[in-house]
């Protein structure tokens, strides 16, 4: 180590190769040197070929349950596979057009600011997977503002770095005010709101539709946390799921 480095940056460095060791990335030899970990050709391939094995499998677990009703709501639609779970569950990445956030974001532009408008939001994709239908909720209220979505990252995640959530409006009902953009989005930094007007800071209660990036941002400026189990394929409640392949028992599924 540098001794005409910084304390603090000393420790960071530290911090950063013990990550990197645990990872088995590099290797430490104490008072000598720490050096890249050599790479391993037979476990490199072992791996690519357990991936491949696993994704092959799921697009044919995936196809089989395809009905003719799915087909003709997918029929003609552009899409994109990014890529399907590593882990060998039935998981998938997928980018489609955002049209119906931007159906949204049509009616309230087009009502304007200060408006009175009544909408279905959200809910509008299926989970057959779990059996659960869309639901859309149906919520009333004025056009409070209309914004570009477009604002620079303040948080310790992805800071500086400009980002884009497409046109953005603030719905008030007169009980809670909604944030309805047109571009899906991790809610991770406070600028989701600040952009649109709005203070986080405060306000006495925040609901955000995110797992765990959430923290980064709005974590600092809570007094408390409240995780709710919300429906969808994100449930931490695990007991949901229909696993099929799992070789039980299992943690955290079953006591160990």
């Amino acid at each position: 180590m540098d001794r005409h480095l910084p304390a603090r940056d000393a420790q960071a460095v530290r911090e950063a190769l013990r990550a990197l060791a645990r990872e088995q990335l590099v290797l430490v030899y104490p008072q000598a040197a720490t050096v890249v970990a050599p790479i391993d050709v037979e476990a490199l391939q072992e791996g690519c070929f357990i991936r491949r094995s696993l994704e092959c499998a799921n697009v044919e677990e995936l196809a089989s349950r395809v009905v003719p009703r799915d087909l003709a709501a997918l029929r003609g639609l552009r899409a994109r596979l990014f890529r399907i779970s590593f882990s060998g569950e039935l998981a998938y990445e997928i980018a489609v057009p955002t049209r119906y956030g931007d159906a949204m974001i049509r009616a309230l532009v087009e009502a304007g600011e200060g408006q009175q408008v009544r909408l279905a939001l959200g809910g509008k994709t299926a989970m057959p997977a779990i059996g659960l239908a869309g639901k859309p909720l149906e919520v009333a209220g004025r056009v409070e503002r209309i914004t570009d979505g477009e604002f620079t990252i303040t948080g310790p995640m992805y800071t500086g770095v400009k980002t884009y959530l497409g046109r953005t409006a603030v719905l008030d009902t007169g009980r809670a005010k909604i944030v309805v953009t047109s571009r899906p989005h991790e809610p991770f930094d406070v600028g989701v709101f600040t952009h649109a007007g709005i203070d986080p800071r405060k306000l006495r209660y925040i609901m955000l539709k995110s797992r765990i990036h959430y923290r980064a941002g709005f974590k600092p400026i809570a007094a408390h946390v409240v995780e709710c189990a919300g429906a969808g394929v994100t449930n931490a409640d695990l007991s949901v799921y229909d696993y099929r392949r799992l070789v039980r028992p299992i943690y955290p599924l079953d006591p160990m």
